[in-house]
């Protein structure tokens, strides 16, 4: 059983020194945000927009390359276009092991691929009064649904769907690169390092547009001050049954048309209309 650890404590392990630098070079090395327990990072997405990838990537970034301890696993229905996706990532020093493959519940940071989500209570549930909540949209008003933030969290807007279109990547990339540039204790050399190999073998046509995306990402997200009005940390949500006897529409209504009655699809069912440039 793991013991606490002290609150003052800080890690700091040197990184392997690369095979390119010079000899004798000081390795970097890495410090936690949290001492006494696991970074946690959860992507909210639907299937499609490689919210699984990004995980699989930060979490062999930060084993394989920063001498971190980590654990990513997803949560999904059919692995299909559209589905909802959760994927989880905890980090922590190299000499604590992760025993738990429990849900992250309690996120430091909350990373939003598609804007649809943001109507869902489930996507903001558990963030941290300290933590820091990234969304993909375009740039326009604040979305209502983000003042039930914490007051004291750190709001992050980047239109990841935009960057990713004009660079011909996908939004994950994008949004890797603006939670690197959100915590400087993630290397986004490190980071893009690990995305580029991921992708190398084979799509190596995607490397360039990645790279750029995610240079992108990591410097044009834009702070968002005064959005969050809510108090201390917000409460976790639970799966439970959304239906029971006291609960079911009487008569088979179906208030959803389209949805599940365990799963709302209704974020799959958005996107853009393409459009003709004759410039172009």
């Amino acid at each position: 059983m793991n013991r606490p650890l002290p609150k003052d404590a800080e890690f700091k392990y040197p990184l392997p020194t690369p095979a390119s630098s010079e000899s004798g070079a000081e390795g970097q090395s890495v410090v936690l945000p949290c001492a006494d327990r696991f970074f946690e990072i959860r992507f909210e997405s639907i299937g499609g927009l490689g919210a699984h990838a990004a995980g699989q990537v930060l979490a062999s970034a930060a084993v394989l390359r920063m001498n971190l301890n980590g654990a990513h696993f997803s949560s999904y229905g059919s692995e299909k276009k559209g589905s909802l996706v959760r994927s989880f990532v905890r980090l922590g020093p190299a000499e604590r092991p992760i025993r738990t493959s429990a849900p992250v519940e309690t996120p430091d940071a909350v990373v939003v691929f598609h804007a649809a989500l943001l109507r869902h209570p489930g996507t903001r549930a558990g963030l941290l009064k300290n933590g820091t909540f990234i969304f993909n949209a375009p740039p326009g008003p604040v979305p209502d649904e983000l003042a039930a933030l914490p007051r004291t969290s750190r709001v992050i807007r980047i239109n990841a769907l935009g960057i990713a279109m004009e660079e011909k990547s996908r939004p994950n990339a994008v949004l890797l690169g603006s939670l690197c540039g959100a915590f400087p204790f993630l290397s986004a050399d490190t980071v893009l390092e690990a995305l580029t190999e991921e992708f190398a073998g084979r799509h190596p046509e995607a490397v360039a547009s990645n790279t750029r995306a995610f240079q992108r990402g990591a410097t044009e997200f834009e702070v968002l001050e005064g959005v969050g009005r809510g108090e201390g940390d917000l409460p976790p949500a639970r799966a439970e049954p959304a239906w029971g006897y006291e609960t079911q529409p009487a008569g088979g209504i179906l208030p959803e048309p389209g949805n599940m009655v365990w799963n709302d699809l209704s974020a799959s069912r958005t996107g853009l209309m393409p459009v003709l440039d004759r410039e172009k």
